[in-house]
């Protein structure tokens, strides 16, 4: 939208326009009425000043006249009001619309920011698992050459061969847990 500085204000110049129209409209309209009422108060006075029959049959003209400038003033002053009812419902929907998109906007931030949160927590998660893994291989491979030793040494008890075995097998299950 194109915005007018004045100041400590912004006018927004389009929605401006069409306000300005709609008053100058109303003006003219109003000019125009005046400028009948006067005329027709003229013509009524300089009629009753004359008390003819010709007259008379004139009067009742511009009597049946001013009924129907009556008449459609009130239409223009209906059609005025519709306008005016139609141009502050457009007015409000506008406004509704502006807030509900400023809205949609604020929740498209606020998805990216949650997917990004997301995507560095399965970052992170994948790092620290692969870490995990890491260890318990390094493990593995440590318990492996402790059996190895112990079984070379010949001084062993099976038993505790097959602690160190049992270890080395819940290790490896771990990590078949973690892939």
């Amino acid at each position: 939208m194109t915005k007018l500085d004045i100041g400590d204000m912004f006018i927004d110049r389009v929605k401006s326009s069409l306000f300005l129209y709609y008053l100058a409209r109303a003006s003219q309209r109003q000019d125009n009425r005046q400028l009948r009422h006067r005329k027709e108060e003229l013509a009524v006075k300089q009629m009753r000043k004359l008390n003819t029959n010709a007259l008379r049959g004139h009067v009742k003209e511009l009597d049946t006249h001013m009924t129907e400038a009556i008449k459609r003033e009130r239409a223009i002053q209906t059609h005025q009001q519709g306008e005016e009812h139609v141009h502050t419902e457009l007015k409000h929907k506008i406004t509704a619309l502006e807030g509900k998109l400023g809205r949609y906007l604020e929740t498209q931030e606020q998805r990216k920011k949650r997917v990004q949160e997301l995507e560095q927590k399965i970052v992170q998660k994948f790092k620290t698992k692969k870490e995990k893994i890491n260890a318990l291989h390094q493990d593995v491979s440590k318990l492996t050459k402790i059996y190895l030793a112990i079984k070379k040494s010949r001084k062993h008890t099976p038993e505790q061969l097959l602690r160190v075995a049992k270890r080395i097998a819940v290790l490896k299950q771990r990590i078949a847990m973690l892939h």
